[in-house]
């Protein structure tokens, strides 16, 4: 079986164009080297894994291992930093795409041609970044407050009132207060969106559960033409600028592999394939 050693699982990293140049070599999973698997107009970046723990049943119970599995991990995310900066245009892989020989890469690279060249399209020349959008609530909460006219009347209310009624009014006074800061919030959150709108091709956001004061307002990821990545950093300190004092942080952090918008998974677990 072609590409096949007794043993061993071909780990697919990546899907590159063919004309990729990997020299040196990248070092993938347990130091192995990687090399391409050209078929036509796209290759694939890949290196021998043991089947001891890559073929299916091992790597489905493996994978929950943390241990096994942060240093493998790592090791796929150094791969695909590798060639992000050696390709004009590059797939990465979700973790755990194996395969048992050439053949089946091969055969996955021919099958499926027309749609990964068009995601090779997608995301040539460009970056993933992450914007992280943070709401410091000590500092929004008085921001939200100033401007308010209900508020300001509350407020107000409440230092005349006699004491049932101040009780009562101070409720609606909290409820207020949330409200007014779900609208500050909105404005930050169109604010950024608005200000990235121009040097932003996608966006990817992610869900937040908002389970502990220091969670994220938002998190998104964005697709950028690697031109553009200034930029996207010069609109990021503009929004930092004009919205710090209300208690709104943004960070980015980036260029990364444009796992979001190019790397959907392929079948993992296709250890059959030869």
């Amino acid at each position: 079986m072609e590409g096949r050693a007794i043993g061993e699982l071909l780990y697919v990293y990546a899907v590159v164009p063919a004309s990729a140049r990997l020299a040196p070599e990248p070092t993938g999973i347990g130091a192995a080297p990687v090399r391409l698997i050209q078929e036509g107009l796209i290759a694939a970046a890949v290196s021998p894994v043991p089947a001891a723990e890559f073929d299916d049943e091992p790597l489905n119970r493996l994978m929950r291992d943390m241990d096994w599995l942060a240093p493998r991990a790592t090791a796929h995310q150094t791969v695909n930093a590798a060639l992000f900066e050696r390709v004009d245009a590059l797939l990465p892989l979700s973790f755990g795409a194996v395969y048992r020989g050439a053949g089946g890469v091969r055969r996955m690279l021919r099958e499926r041609r027309a749609e990964l060249l068009g995601r090779l399209d997608a995301v040539r020349g460009r970056s993933e970044w992450v914007a992280t959008l943070q709401r410091d609530a000590e500092r929004a909460g008085p921001a939200a407050e100033a401007d308010d006219e209900e508020l300001a009347r509350l407020n107000a209310e409440i230092g005349t009132a006699q004491p049932g009624r101040a009780y009562l009014l101070r409720r609606r006074l909290e409820e207020a207060r949330r409200a007014a800061l779900t609208r500050l919030d909105r404005a930050a959150t169109e604010a950024l969106a608005q200000g990235l709108a121009d040097v932003v091709e996608r966006t990817h956001p992610e869900p937040i559960v908002q389970t502990t004061p220091d969670a994220p307002l938002a998190r998104s990821s964005l697709l950028v033409h690697r031109a553009r990545e200034g930029a996207l950093v010069e609109r990021g300190a503009d929004f930092a600028r004009r919205w710090e004092a209300r208690g709104y942080a943004l960070r980015l952090t980036g260029p990364w592999p444009p796992y979001r918008f190019g790397g959907e998974p392929l079948e993992r677990g296709d250890a059959t394939a030869i």
